[in-house]
């Protein structure tokens, strides 16, 4: 006879299903092929066929790695691989090579608050090893001449 209470009726969490030991089929191994992904993904299913569970996995996925997914595809085939988190730079360092590099926009007459672009710092958070660069000026066809 099969145990219905290990059914998760009405549980989207990823964290709730294995904390309560509960049933889960295992794609996990698809989850580490659309999270490499670099392109775009639309995910279209039926209602109460699993959309949130997917994306509530992802989170646990990216929030705390995998922790969770001992016993499970990802982790088993060795599919994902943690991303090191801290770029070996200090808050302190990270401001001071800011203000170097990119400078940023200011709109105060005191020059005391600086805006920076994000694409410039969405740069560097993604490829740390590369260390600060002007990445603004870099792509955008801006030539300076002394």
């Amino acid at each position: 006879m099969p145990d219905y209470t290990k059914l998760p009726l009405a549980v989207t969490s990823f964290r709730e299903i294995v904390d309560n030991k509960l049933l889960y089929v295992d794609k996990t191994d698809f989850i580490a092929h659309i999270a490499c992904n670099r392109s775009p993904v639309f995910l279209s299913r039926s209602r109460r066929f699993g959309k949130s569970t997917l994306v509530e996995t992802m989170h646990e996925l990216f929030a705390h790695g995998l922790k969770r997914f001992a016993g499970l595809k990802i982790s088993r085939q060795h599919l994902w691989q943690e991303k090191k988190q801290d770029p070996g730079y200090s808050k302190a360092q990270v401001l001071q090579e800011l203000a170097a590099n990119y400078n940023g926009y200011c709109f105060d007459e005191e020059d005391r608050w600086h805006v920076y672009n994000p694409w410039t710092i969405l740069n560097f958070l993604r490829f740390p090893g590369r260390g600060f660069r002007p990445y603004w000026l870099e792509t955008g066809g801006v030539q300076l001449h002394s």
